[in-house]
C-alpha cells in the first residue's frame, strides 16, 4: 500500500507523513498538543490559522526565531471542584506546541497575528523581489 492510500484511510498517518517529509513550503512540526492549523498560500503571503477554541490571545506566545514559527500555550491544571454538578465536563484547555519552517521568501519583520472567535490567524507577507529588472554591474 502506497503513502497516498494510508492518507486517504488514516487522516492521522497523512498528518504523519506531512510534519516528517513537509507538506508545501511550510513544514510543520506538532511537539506537543492538538491545535489544528490550516495553511494559505498566496501570491503575495502565507496565512497560518490555528483552532484555538477556549483559549484567549492572553494565553497564546507567537514566536519567530531562526525561520521557525512556534506558537505555543502553557496551562497549568487547576483542580476544580466547580465540576460537581456536571454529568460530562469535557471543555478543558491544554498545553500545546505547534512549529513551522518558515520559507526564505517570508518577511518575518512584518508578521501579524489576530485572534477571533476560537481562531487564531499568522499573515506572514512575502519579500517583494523585483523581477525582470535590469541593471548595469561596473566591472573592477
Amino acid at each position: 500500500m502506497d503513502i497516498v492510500n494510508l492518507k486517504r484511510f488514516d487522516p492521522d498517518f497523512g498528518s504523519f507523513v506531512d510534519a516528517f517529509f513537509g507538506s508545501g513550503n511550510l513544514i510543520s512540526n506538532v511537539l506537543f498538543g492538538d491545535a489544528k492549523a490550516n495553511i494559505q498560500e498566496f501570491d503575495d503571503k502565507y496565512i497560518v490559522d490555528l483552532c484555538l477554541a477556549g483559549y484567549t490571545k492572553d494565553d497564546i506566545k507567537i514566536d519567530v526565531e531562526k525561520n521557525i514559527l512556534t506558537i505555543q500555550s502553557e496551562v497549568k491544571e487547576e483542580s476544580s471542584d466547580n465540576t460537581e454538578n456536571y454529568t460530562r465536563y469535557e471543555f478543558k484547555k491544554k498545553s500545546f506546541i505547534r512549529q513551522f519552517r518558515i520559507p526564505e521568501d517570508a518577511d518575518i519583520d512584518n508578521l501579524s497575528a489576530a485572534h477571533l472567535n476560537g481562531i487564531l490567524g499568522i499573515t506572514i507577507p512575502k519579500v517583494k523581489t523585483a523581477q525582470n529588472s535590469k541593471r548595469s554591474v561596473n566591472i573592477k
